[in-house]
């Protein structure tokens, strides 16, 4: 009864320690927390009368895909395939997924330090005013990686919400850390992988450069670099 459109709501699925996922039920606690009860997935999207969007932290996450394909209007983000485990590793956050999606920025910022860890003998940290760059460096980057790995059509439909749109670049980064534990998180609508696209060195750079050079030098010299490979290309 209203004119304004709905609003999409955004359901975070957090998993860990729970049973996994089936094909059309996931599970939840029961009110006295003494087992633990299974929801049909269909009976929670015709619960809600606005459109959806999902993020599914949790092992097998992907077995839920085939059963939401047959929705309209419906964005997921699954942490793993059908067939995987979460890692469960003290070197790794338990919400790693979700941390991508959510916060892409410290989670790139602690991957790089967790693959360069022995390069220094204590943790260097980008100053507040490289910091600054850097953020909107990454999103910058994010962007341009997901614009060139799918086709326009898919691109414009992830990018049509602001908030999709935010889950989607943070995404990106989760494809990249997951494949590094030899999981494949996936999402619908189906996106190309992202993992290995080349702009992700200039990534792995730019933090380099942030750690030990002043704002200045360090981007003068970024996009110096960024100039030269353009410079390169047979064609614009």
């Amino acid at each position: 009864g209203t004119s304004i459109p709905p609003h999409r709501l955004l359901i975070h699925y957090y998993g860990h320690g729970c049973y996994a996922p089936t094909s059309d039920s996931l599970f939840f606690f029961s009110d006295d927390r003494a087992r633990y009860k299974p929801m049909k997935i269909i009976n929670l999207i015709h619960s809600c009368a606005c459109p959806l969007a999902f993020i599914f932290d949790c092992p097998a996450a992907a077995v839920l895909s085939t059963h939401l394909k047959t929705q309209r209007d419906i964005f997921a983000f699954f942490s793993c395939a059908a067939d995987e485990k979460l890692p469960l590793s003290t070197d790794a956050p338990m919400d790693l997924f979700s941390s991508c999606l959510l916060t892409p920025y410290d989670t790139a910022i602690w991957w790089h330090m967790q693959r360069h860890s022995t390069v220094y003998d204590e943790a260097q940290l980008p100053n507040e005013e490289n910091k600054e760059f850097l953020f909107g460096f990454l999103y910058a980057l994010l962007d341009a990686i997901a614009f060139e790995s799918q086709p326009s059509s898919v691109y414009e439909k992830f990018t049509a919400d602001p908030t999709i749109a935010q889950l989607f670049k943070g995404f990106a980064l989760a494809q990249r850390i997951m494949v590094a534990f030899n999981i494949h998180s996936s999402a619908l609508p189906e996106l190309n992988q992202m993992a290995y696209h080349p702009l992700w060195n200039a990534w792995d750079l730019a933090i380099d450069f942030c750690q030990t050079l002043p704002t200045d030098q360090a981007t003068k010299l970024l996009y110096k670099l960024c100039r030269d490979t353009f410079e390169s290309f047979e064609s614009p």
